[in-house]
């Protein structure tokens, strides 16, 4: 689970817009840590690893964790929130693709 880290982004929706915030993220040099949270867990643990991997090809290594999240569970998300703790978050969620 999710350990409080001081400067950290949270990306929560792992779709197209923020599926290519986090590659763009994950190559930029100083971000500490990127935490991803999407509904479709399969689909975000493969997305938050393939960009690991992208990255490391261009030699970046960034701290990147996936958190599956249903976003319509507010006391799970909230204390999620509160365990994490983002500097930023970045929403990119849809009800429909």
């Amino acid at each position: 689970m999710a350990i409080m880290s001081k400067d950290s982004v949270m990306i929560v929706g792992l779709g197209d817009l923020g599926g290519y915030v986090l590659e763009f993220l994950a190559r930029v040099p100083n971000i500490p840590r990127i935490v991803t949270a999407d509904i479709n867990e399969d689909w975000g643990l493969r997305k938050t690893n393939g960009t690991m991997i992208g990255a490391s090809q261009c030699g970046f290594y960034p701290s990147i964790e996936f958190i599956h999240l249903d976003a319509f569970d507010i006391d799970r998300t909230a204390e999620l929130l509160s365990r994490v703790q983002p500097t930023v978050i970045y929403n990119s969620m849809a009800l429909q693709s």
